[in-house]
C-alpha cells in the first residue's frame, strides 16, 4: 500500500470509529498492511474500512478455546456497511500452518473461485471475558516486549453463493477443515515420536539386513524433512482361513486419523496379502482420499510392518500425509529404498558402465515420476524403465500400466510425439484410458522437454477395483490411432503405394499442403490418391479432371474435380458445370453453403500447396433418365473441360458455357471476340 492511501485509510477510520478510534486504528493498520495495493486503490477507504470493521466484530466477540469463529455471508450496506459482488468469509482462528492454503482448496472444492485473500497475523490480547483489550502486528508486540497469543485472521472473497443452506455447508466444511489441521499441527510431535518407535521397532526385528537397514533408513529419510505427517494409526493382522484382513485399533490414531474409527476392518485382496507376507517392511501406494490440509493431492499411504518375537507379522502403523516439495527435488540415489530399486535397474539391464546408453536410462530413471519411484516394485520399474531407454532407438507412441496392489487405481504412462501433444489429444486418450480400466475419475501430469517424445501421466480411480488382466497391447494400439494424424495416414499410404524413396518425397511436398477444409471431408487414402494427380502435372499437361462416384453417394450422384497447377476462379468454373447439358441430361446441385466451401477449398488450395495447383471438388452431379453411361460420361466431361481455351491459358478472352450433345457427342465451343 502506497504511504498516502494508508493515510487516507488510516485518517477515514479515525474519523469513523469515535470512542474506539486508537484501539481500531492500530488493528486497521494490522489487517491491511501487507495487502495487494492495487485491491487497496481499486475499492477505496470507506468499502477496506467497513470490510476492516466487520472483521474486527467477529474477532472482538468471545471465542472458545480451539475453537475458530467463521462468518460466510453477502454484505449489505445496513448491516455490514459496503456491498459486494462475491460472497465473504471471515474466520479467526489461533495461528498455525497450513490454514490459507487449507481454506483455499475447501472453497474451490466446493467449486468456487477465490478473488481475494487477505490474511493479517495479529497479536492479541484478551480480558477475562474474551474480549479484546489490545491488538497489534506481531513484530510490534514484539519491540514493546508482549507475548500475546498470535491469531490468525482470513478474509476470502468467493465466488456468491445465494442459497443460505449452501452458506451454512461451506461453514461446516470450513469447521471440519479446521480441525484437521489443528489435528495435524498439534499431534505433529506426537506422530513423530509414533514414527522413531516404528523405526527402533524395526532395528530390533529379524528380517533380511539388506531389506531392514533400507526400511529404517527410509524412515529417517522421512523424519528430516521430506514428509509432512497428517495422520497415523495402528492395524492388527487378522487370519481367518484364506481370508486376511487389518483391524484399526482403537485409540491409536493422531492428527487427522485421531478420533473414532470410519472403516474398523479392512479385507485384503490377494496382492496385498502377498506383500504382507514377503520380506518387505515398508509398502507405499496412495490413499483413497484427498488431504483437506496443506495441499489437494491424493494423500501418501506409508505402511510399516508390526513383527512378534518370533518374526511373524502381526500388523502395521499406517502414516498418512503428504511427500514435502525437498523429497520431490531429492536426487533418487539419496532416497532410501527408491535409490536400491534403481540400482537393481542399472546392474541388471545390460548397459555398459559410463556409456550412453548408461546416461540415458539414469536421466530416465531421475525424471521418472517420483511418487511412481516409491510406489513402484523393482521388477515393474526396470521393465518400464528399458521400455522407455528403447524409444530413442524407435520413436512412436507406448504406454506403461502400473495397477495398484489394492486394486483402487491404474497409473499410466503414455508417451506421444512431442510435435502431436495438444489437449486435444490429451483428453482422448484419457477418455480412452477411462473406458478401458473402469475409471471414475482421472488426474494428468504432461512432461514436455527437448526429448521428442512428450509423457503423459495418467492416475485413473476405479469405479469399484481396477481390472488386472488389460489387454496392453491392444490398449496400446488404440491409443497410437488417437496420435496419428491425417497427414501421417497420407504419408503412410503414399510410402505403402510409392516405397520410401518417392513416397517420403510425395509426403513432404503434399501430406502437410492440404487445407482444414479438404482434411475434413476426405480421407487420408483419397488425398494420397490426389497427391499423385497433382504430381503428374508438368508444364505440358497443366491439368487434369476427374469425375468419380463415391461410395456413400446416393443414386445418380456424381463428383467432378480439377486439377490444375494455374488458379481456377469459382465464378469462371460454375457457369461451366451449369451448362453443360442444360435441358438435356445433367443438371450442377450446388447449395449456397457447398458454393462456399467448394470456394474456400480453391483459395486454399492455392494458399497453401507449395507449388500453384489448384484442387477443387464437391461439385454434385445429378443426372436425369437421358443420361449416358457412366464411362461415356466421364469421356465426354473431360472433353468439354480440356476444350475451353481459358482454363489452358489460350489468348482467347472469355468463352461462353459449352453445351454438351449426347446423342451425337458434337461438342460446339462458343467463343466471344
Amino acid at each position: 500500500m502506497t504511504s498516502s492511501h494508508f493515510a487516507e485509510l488510516i485518517a477515514y477510520a479515525q474519523a469513523h470509529t469515535g470512542p474506539a478510534s486508537e484501539r481500531q486504528g492500530s488493528f486497521i493498520t494490522a489487517y491491511f498492511e501487507n495487502t495487494d495495493p492495487d485491491e487497496i486503490v481499486s475499492r477505496g477507504p470507506a468499502t477496506l474500512f467497513a470490510q476492516a470493521n466487520a472483521h474486527w466484530r467477529l474477532l472482538d466477540a468471545p471465542r472458545a478455546a480451539n475453537t475458530p469463529k467463521i462468518r460466510v455471508f453477502n454484505p449489505t450496506l445496513a448491516e455490514d456497511g459496503f456491498v459486494s459482488d462475491h460472497t465473504v468469509v471471515q474466520i479467526v482462528n489461533d495461528n498455525m500452518p497450513f490454514l490459507v492454503d487449507s481454506v483455499t482448496m475447501a472453497i474451490n472444492r466446493s467449486g468456487r473461485t477465490a478473488h481475494w485473500i487477505v490474511h493479517p497475523l495479529m497479536s492479541v490480547a484478551r480480558d477475562a471475558n474474551g474480549s479484546v483489550t489490545a491488538v497489534s502486528t506481531v513484530a510490534a508486540a514484539k519491540a514493546a516486549g508482549r507475548s500475546d497469543p498470535v491469531e490468525s485472521l482470513i478474509l476470502v472473497e468467493c465466488d456468491r453463493i445465494v442459497d443460505q443452506a449452501a452458506q451454512q455447508a461451506l461453514v461446516e466444511d470450513l469447521k471440519s477443515v479446521l480441525s484437521d489441521v489443528r489435528g495435524a499441527v498439534v499431534d505433529w510431535q506426537p506422530m513423530l515420536a509414533r514414527a522413531r518407535e516404528v523405526r527402533a521397532a524395526c532395528e530390533r526385528a529379524t528380517q533380511a539386513p539388506e531389506k531392514r537397514d533400507e526400511a529404517i533408513a527410509f524412515l529417517a529419510w522421512l523424519e528430516d524433512r521430506h514428509f509432512t505427517f497428517l495422520g497415523v494409526r495402528d492395524y492388527d493382522l487378522k487370519r481367518e482361513g484364506d481370508n486376511v484382513s487389518l483391524v484399526a485399533i482403537a485409540d491409536s490414531g493422531l492428527g487427522i486419523l485421531r478420533g473414532p474409527v470410519k472403516t474398523a476392518e479392512t479385507r485384503l485382496p490377494p496382492e496385498v496379502v502377498a506383500l504382507m507376507d514377503s520380506t518387505e517392511m515398508v509398502m507405499v501406494t496412495k490413499a483413497m482420499t484427498r488431504a483437506t490440509v496443506h495441499r489437494p493431492a491424493w494423500l501418501d499411504y506409508i505402511a510399516v510392518k508390526r513383527f512378534d518375537d518370533a518374526g511373524n507379522v502381526i500388523g502395521e502403523s499406517r502414516f498418512l500425509g503428504l511427500y514435502t516439495s525437498t523429497a520431490y527435488s531429492e536426487p533418487v540415489g539419496n532416497i532410501p529404498l527408491v535409490r536400491q530399486r534403481v540400482t537393481n535397474v542399472m546392474n541388471t539391464s545390460g548397459v555398459v558402465p559410463e556409456s550412453h546408453a548408461a546416461k540415458s536410462l539414469q536421466a530416465i530413471l531421475d525424471d521418472y515420476p517420483r511418487d511412481e519411484l516409491f510406489q513402484i516394485d523393482a521388477a515393474t520399474l526396470a521393465d518400464h524403465a528399458i521400455g522407455i531407454l528403447r524409444l530413442q532407438e524407435r520413436q512412436r507412441t507406448r504406454l506403461f500400466l502400473r495397477r495398484d496392489p489394492f486394486g483402487r487405481f491404474t497409473s499410466a504412462q503414455v508417451f506421444v510425439p512431442r510435435d502431436r501433444y495438444n489437449t486435444e489429444l490429451r483428453v482422448k486418450i484419457g477418455n480412452e484410458l477411462m473406458m478401458a480400466l473402469n475409471g471414475q475419475s482421472i488426474e494428468f501430469t504432461p512432461m514436455l522437454t527437448d526429448s521428442p517424445l512428450a509423457r503423459i501421466h495418467y492416475l485413473v480411480r476405479a469405479k469399484d477395483i481396477a481390472p488386472q488382466n488389460v489387454n496392453l497391447a491392444i490398449l496400446e494400439a488404440r491409443i497410437a490411432k488417437l496420435a496419428q494424424r491425417w497427414e501421417d495416414d497420407c504419408t503412410a499410404e503414399l510410402l505403402r503405394s510409392h516405397g520410401e524413396g518417392n513416397g517420403l518425397s510425395l509426403a513432404n511436398r503434399f501430406a502437410n499442403a492440404f487445407p482444414t477444409a479438404y482434411r475434413e471431408d476426405f480421407s487420408a487414402l483419397v488425398g494420397a490418391e490426389d497427391a499423385d494427380m497433382l504430381a503428374s502435372l508438368n508444364p505440358g499437361a497443366p491439368m487434369m479432371v476427374k469425375l468419380y462416384r463415391p461410395l456413400d453417394a446416393g443414386p445418380g450422384i456424381l463428383r467432378f474435380k480439377i486439377y490444375n497447377t494455374a488458379k481456377v476462379a469459382l465464378s469462371d468454373s460454375l457457369p461451366v458445370l451449369e451448362h453443360m447439358g442444360q435441358g438435356y441430361w445433367m443438371n450442377i446441385r450446388t447449395p449456397s453453403s457447398a458454393v462456399q466451401r467448394l470456394c474456400g477449398y480453391m483459395t486454399l488450395a492455392c494458399n497453401y500447396l507449395p507449388i500453384p495447383i489448384c484442387h477443387q471438388s464437391k461439385c454434385a452431379l445429378k443426372t436425369c433418365s437421358r443420361k449416358p453411361g457412366a464411362a461415356r460420361l466421364k469421356v465426354m466431361t473431360s472433353i468439354a473441360w480440356y476444350s475451353i481455351p481459358r482454363w489452358m491459358h489460350a489468348p482467347l478472352p472469355s468463352c461462353v458455357p459449352a453445351r454438351v450433345i449426347s446423342s451425337n457427342w458434337v461438342l460446339p465451343i462458343a467463343r466471344t471476340t
